[in-house]
């Protein structure tokens, strides 16, 4: 096996385990497939497994190693403007888990530049995500509705979501469009468009207006409840110290 087809295979073996939710192993196979790629100077496989690597960082809470991946993949992308917008998505959903607000709509509003057209336009599906998110923590349901709407517009407007999410995912044409072959194909496709539906139905029909203004509600006074924790943590461990 040559060493660019090790490292594609690398990549794919930390999507399949991540996919399974052994997070670890899909660490390790990203990282391997990153030296990989960096060895063999293939910029597009490195920025795909930093990428990788970034995204599994964020949803883990580690936010420091995520950015510092995910930058890694917006410069290794380059001129691939899919790419490029992928990776400042993540970094965008890093901001608004900090609160950087105003920091997470400007990096949305980059990668909705970078999705605007060609094979990316599935972006405009999950970018709307970051601000509804952000609107339903402060309370505001107009507006995260509206982002909402927005995303439901854009899915609907596709003849076919699972190729137009398959092209978001650089996946080959013929692997989503061929009902037998590449399954795994097919699956990562699919939980994409899945994934989407499911975060638009959760605006709109899962939740009344009531129960997602009560969610948003808890969400502030669970924020403000480990505030306060923590504080009590660090006043514990000072009197300990000054005691001792």
């Amino acid at each position: 096996t040559s060493q660019p087809d090790a490292s594609w295979a690398r990549l794919r073996a930390g999507l399949m385990e991540q996919a399974l939710e052994d997070n670890d192993a899909a660490h390790r196979s990203f990282e391997q497939a990153a030296s990989l790629f960096a060895t063999a100077g293939i910029a597009a496989g490195e920025a795909e497994a930093r990428l990788a690597l970034g995204a599994l960082a964020r949803r883990a809470g580690a936010y420091a190693e995520a950015v510092r991946n995910l930058r890694d993949a917006a410069r290794l992308f380059a001129s691939d403007r899919r790419g490029r917008g992928r990776a400042i998505l993540e970094l965008a959903w890093v901001s608004q888990s900090l609160r950087h607000n105003e920091e997470a709509l400007s990096l949305v509003a980059e990668a909705e530049t970078l999705f605007a057209d060609g094979d990316a336009r599935f972006g405009l599906v999950l970018t709307p995500f970051v601000e509804a998110e952000m609107a339903i923590e402060d309370e505001f349901g107009v507006v995260a509705f509206g982002a909402i709407d927005r995303a439901e517009e854009v899915l609907d407007g596709f003849a076919d979501p699972v190729v137009a999410a398959a092209a978001f995912l650089g996946l080959p044409p013929v692997a989503v469009r061929s009902r037998d072959a590449f399954p795994e194909y097919q699956a990562e496709a699919r939980a994409l468009v899945a994934r989407a539906r499911a975060d638009r139905t959760k605006g709109r029909t899962g939740l009344t207006t009531a129960e997602r203004e009560e969610l948003a509600r808890l969400r502030k006074e669970n924020r403000v409840l480990r505030t306060e924790r923590d504080i009590l943590k660090k006043a514990a461990a000072f009197f300990a110290k000054h005691q001792a």
